[in-house]
């Protein structure tokens, strides 16, 4: 086999001195060869993901058709025992390189019985018996997942930072006097999401770009589309600063095309586009409705959306 592999590292190096095969040959093999490892590994995570789901529903099946059997000692035992024999089990093969994919689904596991776990133990010792605050359970399942994503670094578990983290955001701003009484009923959602999309859009995709691109570029896109979305509302909604919430639904849109030409991102083209063809009607039945009518304001709409058209998928510089 050595010398096998040394015959053959010699052709190779033949190959190169005699110009037959160059360096970027080579180089376009090894790109193929990792792409096709890249979609093997992604179509075997599926499946363990899956795997992790169904293993998951069938504990919530057995656990819940005995629940009313059980006294409090024995439930909060066997939801804290579920959740912390699904993290053993990750960190056992976690810490084997030949098995460590594996240990994502259990980690996935882990992340969604860890609430609930800590839920019924909350419950059951007395704490929330009067009043069930869900940001005491969002913040310890936020340091869990954290603790757990800081020592063994897998993405299902910073999904579930991110998630908890968002859960954790909106709970708290509801408890926020001050912010609510600036923001009431939907705008005050709508505001609130709209941080949350910048966050997304801006800060974790710079921040996780190079260890975590694909993860990074999923959640920016999520960004995207909650900031855009909520833009497009508050400038429905709030009629108080309705020339504010136009200007600032201008520049999201400016925003998210300068974002797809310089990444080269469809995804960000098409989200972009359905978003401003939705500005152009609101924009125009704002504006030119009651002056122009409603057929030249299609005209007028019609022409923008082919110009629109132009700038998000014709224009690659």
């Amino acid at each position: 086999m050595k010398q096998q592999r040394s015959e053959l590292l010699a052709t190779v190096q033949n190959a190169l001195s005699t110009g037959e095969v160059s360096r970027k040959d080579l180089e376009a093999i090894l790109e193929c060869q990792q792409g096709q490892q890249v979609k093997a590994s992604s179509f075997t995570q599926v499946f363990y993901y899956l795997g992790g789901v169904i293993t998951l529903l069938g504990i919530l099946l057995l656990v819940g058709s005995y629940w009313g059997v059980f006294v409090s000692s024995e439930r909060i035992l066997i939801s804290s025992g579920s959740a912390l024999t699904a993290y053993l089990a990750a960190i056992i093969l976690a810490e084997d390189d030949r098995l460590a994919s594996v240990a994502a689904p259990f980690f996935l596991i882990f992340a969604l019985l860890l609430p609930g776990a800590i839920a019924v133990a909350l419950f059951e010792l007395g704490a929330l018996i009067k009043s069930f605050n869900a940001s005491y359970i969002l913040s310890l399942s936020l340091f869990g997942c954290i603790w757990a994503f800081y020592c063994y670094r897998f993405t299902s578990l910073l999904v579930f930072v991110v998630l908890y983290a968002s859960l954790y955001y909106f709970s708290l701003l509801k408890s926020w006097d001050s912010f609510a009484s600036v923001f009431h009923a939907i705008e005050y959602y709508l505001v609130a999401t709209l941080l949350l999309g910048i966050v997304y859009t801006s800060y974790l995709y710079n921040y996780w770009r190079e260890q975590r691109q694909g993860f990074a570029k999923a959640l920016s896109r999520i960004g995207m589309i909650l900031v855009l979305s909520s833009l497009l509302s508050l400038r429905e909604q709030y009629i108080d600063w309705h020339g504010f919430w136009e200007f600032a639904a201008m520049a999201g849109l400016a925003i998210n095309f300068l974002l797809a030409v310089k990444r080269q991102d469809n995804f960000l083209r098409i989200i972009g586009f359905i978003a401003f063809i939705n500005y152009i009607f609101a924009f125009t039945k704002t504006y030119f409705l009651d002056s122009l009518g409603w057929t030249l304001s299609l005209i007028i709409s019609g022409l923008l959306i082919i110009a629109g058209a132009f700038l998000f998928f014709q224009r690659r510089k």
